[in-house]
């Protein structure tokens, strides 16, 4: 768990998903923004939990490094577009630090060592088919895009219409 100064709460990792208790009204607040995540097959949370100087709070489970912005209440993954580099950070992580610079360090349980991760946003990202990705863009063949409320973008596409979340980065056959 981890104090978060700035929103006077606790974050907590549990078997239940991320928890937030506020310490203003004494209550536990379940983030629904990672129901997608918890409701995987096993999916739980190791200790690894902190939040970046942005506010993010970083959490280590089976499914890999989730980010969880209480700000506009989203979920990323560190390597959204790269599950091998994704699985290799990610795997047996069991700590994380989130030091006042921004960088990530993360700790692993196995003899794999420690990652440094330096966070950033790229002006463009580029979406490639890879059919071996869950949740992942199947083809590279993309034709009319229509914003579809709450986020989300529904674009045709060979097998059908495809509902894009560009929070998490995941493509979902409508």
């Amino acid at each position: 768990m981890r104090y978060d100064r700035k929103r006077n709460s606790i974050w907590i990792g549990s078997p239940d998903g991320l928890v937030e208790f506020t310490l203003d009204d004494k209550q536990f607040h379940h983030i629904n923004a990672l129901n997608e995540f918890e409701n995987l097959k096993d999916f739980w949370q190791w200790a690894g939990i902190d939040i970046d100087p942005d506010g993010r709070v970083w959490m280590g489970t089976t499914k890999g490094i989730l980010i969880y912005d209480p700000a506009n209440n989203s979920v990323s993954l560190p390597f959204p577009n790269d599950s091998v580099q994704q699985k290799k950070v990610s795997e047996d992580n069991l700590f994380l630090y989130c030091d006042k610079d921004g960088m990530i360090w993360m700790g692993t349980f196995s003899s794999k060592g420690i990652y440094q991760v330096l966070p950033f946003s790229p002006a463009v990202k580029r979406y490639v088919a890879d059919p071996g990705l869950a949740n992942g863009l199947t083809s590279n063949n993309v034709a009319n895009f229509v914003y579809a409320g709450q986020g989300t973008i529904w674009m045709g596409s060979p097998d059908g219409i495809k509902i894009f979340d560009p929070k998490t980065g995941f493509f979902n056959l409508l």
